[in-house]
């Protein structure tokens, strides 16, 4: 009796102790406390969603704004998006990466709630700063007709660009679970990225290069 006593004490605890740690990490987690992050959400906000009462974080939504500031915009149709509102969408909805890459930076995603495929991606450097920011979604460059799905893959960067390593990882994330599924019922699966391109901001001016 006293096992079975002592079984159920313990069924009710650990729920518990992970509710406690998903607590702990939603409190703890900011760019320069990686480690304790445990998904891109708790980079945003202080207690579980959809809590009421849960409070707003600033610092990596303020660190995001810097970092893509005066980015060109993105388009859906007629409607200008700036980038930084964009990644912040898109790394709202917790991904499956908290990656901590060799030589001490972080490898974060996130995607868009309800607005498939739109992700974005974050790479930190060791220090917790924004080294470079990564989008995925059907937007165009100006504003126009929908370009009928065509996926891409843009990446933010500064000063240099992503390093080989940064962008295959970079890659291989945006085709990783994109390939061969619908943007929308009745829609024919996606087969390859539409571009990918490169969006360097050199002192106050961004560029862009397409990749083969």
């Amino acid at each position: 009796m006293r096992l079975i006593a002592a079984a159920l004490v313990l069924a009710a605890t650990i729920p518990a102790l992970a509710q406690s740690d998903r607590d702990r990490a939603y409190r703890d987690c900011s760019p320069h406390r990686l480690s304790d992050c445990q998904d891109s959400n708790q980079l945003f906000f202080a207690s579980v969603r959809p809590d009421p009462k849960a409070k707003a974080k600033t610092e990596f939504p303020h660190a995001l704004s810097i970092f893509l500031s005066e980015a060109p915009k993105l388009y859906a149709r007629k409607y200008g998006f700036a980038p930084a509102q964009v990644a912040q969408e898109g790394l709202t909805g917790p991904g499956e990466h908290h990656d901590h890459l060799p030589g001490g930076g972080w490898f974060f995603d996130g995607f868009t709630p309800h607005d498939s495929p739109d992700r974005g991606a974050v790479l930190f450097g060791e220090g917790g700063a924004i080294v470079a920011v990564a989008l995925v979604n059907t937007d165009t460059d100006a504003p126009g007709p929908t370009n009928l799905g065509a996926v891409r893959l843009r990446i933010y960067c500064h000063d240099r660009d992503p390093t080989p390593d940064q962008l295959k990882l970079l890659r291989d994330w945006a085709k990783g679970d994109l390939i061969g599924q619908s943007l929308y019922p009745g829609a024919l699966p996606v087969r390859r990225l539409a571009e990918t391109t490169i969006i360097r901001r050199d002192g106050t001016k961004w560029s862009r290069i397409a990749l083969p």
